[in-house]
């Protein structure tokens, strides 16, 4: 969960600065009420491009300042150079626009007089006005639910989506950017603004994207959030499922040549969304968990994953396995290769308890599988692993372990001396003579009373 959260994060707001010091530069409070003070007065006054900078620096460097320019009731002032004729005052404008809208949330009434501006250029000729235009619209749609669906009634979603289809998508990168950031957000939560996407042929600028644009690009972290928030909705699955399965090979594909990039801090910087996504639209559907089992990249490319040196990637991967292997046939497809089986044995005994858990359920699933698929695990030590365990100091890695045992143990012959032969009935023993929960005590009378039975017999 906390990598998800940073992940929206990332996408909430942006403030764009020329320089570091732009944005951290340290002034008294007085200082900053001056200058907020007389930067506004003057763009009132001149509307030029000197006090659009002092303002939009202003904005990067305290959130405060953004309130106090509304006060003043600078936003009109702004709004004006908004219709200049000069390219360097537009460009001032929409960048001040754009730390203004990072630094504080326009209210809607403010908002519905400035974004028919920016959605004018959206729709011009100026390839860096369109830049800027989206970035701003982007944070506006950080916003809240109301100010996105504002921003849908206002047209912004069609024109922004017709700056993908451009041919010059690659060309002017920066404005593209802009744009994945600003659908990103729309995309948010409300399906109304997908369903719009959609219906202006996202699906086709997606995929392109995803097959043109190089994974070490920071273009790809983009196409990968807008890609995981349309596509992992159940509305876009049950009204276009024809989608998922090009879109599902698209994003293995881009999975697989980011977990190869040689930079690790690129890799870590663009991996989540694809992680996420992947994960997601497997979640959504038995159907995809098989589109993906016919994939022959897929099981590399997540085994890739699982074996990375970096543990939120391994969680993730661990988490679309999860979700892979709902689908049963899809269980026996990963645990009977050896690769795999090896690499689940060892999460379930990791020191990251969600890994143990998950790597467990994993183990706990396949097991309910088929007789067969039971003496397959058995036969490759599944039951002396989950009888280690049984002495793990966590206890809810204690009562999975011993919940599988139970499978096992009355599954098949073989299961039961596998038990016994790894010393199992000493770890009931000792489990029993320790305080542990009523749901432990109960899991182990049952496995001694299977024991005896088949003593008896």
């Amino acid at each position: 969960e906390q990598i998800r959260s940073r992940d929206q994060l990332i996408l909430s707001k942006r403030l764009k600065v020329e320089t570091l010091e732009d944005a951290e530069a340290t002034l008294s409070r007085e200082e900053e009420l001056e200058k907020i003070t007389q930067a506004t007065k003057f763009l009132k006054q001149s509307k030029n491009v000197e006090a659009l900078t002092v303002l939009r620096k202003c904005f990067a460097r305290d959130p405060e300042n953004a309130r106090i320019f509304l006060r003043l009731e600078g936003l009109q002032a702004l709004q004006s150079c908004l219709l200049s004729t000069d390219s360097a005052v537009l460009h001032a404008a929409a960048w001040c626009a754009i730390n203004l809208t990072a630094a504080t949330s326009l209210s809607l009434r403010s908002m519905m007089h400035l974004t028919p501006l920016l959605i004018q250029f959206l729709q011009g000729s100026d390839p860096h006005m369109q830049e800027l235009c989206a970035w701003a619209v982007g944070n506006l749609a950080g916003d809240s639910s109301k100010h996105r669906n504002l921003l849908l009634q206002q047209g912004c979603i069609p024109a922004l989506v017709a700056l993908l289809s451009s041919p010059n998508y690659l060309t002017f990168e920066a404005r593209s950017q802009s744009v994945l950031f600003a659908l990103s957000n729309l995309a948010r939560d409300d399906y109304v603004c997908i369903r719009c996407m959609l219906d202006h042929c996202i699906f086709t600028h997606l995929n392109l994207l995803l097959q043109t644009v190089d994974a070490a690009s920071d273009l790809c972290f983009e196409i990968g959030c807008l890609t995981n928030f349309i596509y992992s909705r159940k509305e876009s699955f049950i009204e276009h499922a024809d989608q998922f399965h090009r879109i599902l090979k698209s994003v293995v594909a881009k999975l697989s040549q980011v977990i190869q990039l040689e930079s690790r801090v690129q890799q870590e910087k663009v991996v989540l969304p694809y992680l996420h996504g992947l994960g997601n639209m497997i979640g959504l559907d038995p159907d995809i968990a098989l589109a993906a089992s016919d994939n022959s990249n897929f099981l590399p490319t997540v085994f890739s994953c699982l074996t990375s040196n970096t543990e939120f990637i391994q969680k993730e991967a661990l988490w679309i396995l999860v979700n892979f292997m709902a689908e049963p046939s899809c269980r026996v497809l990963v645990m009977c290769q050896a690769c795999f089986l090896n690499i689940v044995f060892q999460l379930c005994r990791s020191s990251d308890e969600s890994m143990a858990f998950n790597a467990l359920y994993l183990l706990g699933a396949s097991s309910k599988v088929s007789a067969w698929m039971c003496q397959f695990l058995v036969k490759h030590q599944a039951v002396s692993l989950l009888v280690s365990l049984l002495a793990d100091p966590k206890l809810n890695i204690v009562e999975a372990a011993l919940d599988i045992l139970v499978d096992f143990v009355s599954a098949t012959e073989q299961g039961m001396m596998s038990f016994v032969a790894s010393g199992g009935l000493a770890q009931l023993q000792a489990l029993a003579l320790q305080e542990s929960s009523c749901q432990i005590k109960e899991t182990v009378r049952k496995i001694i009373h299977l024991v005896q039975l088949q003593e008896v017999s």
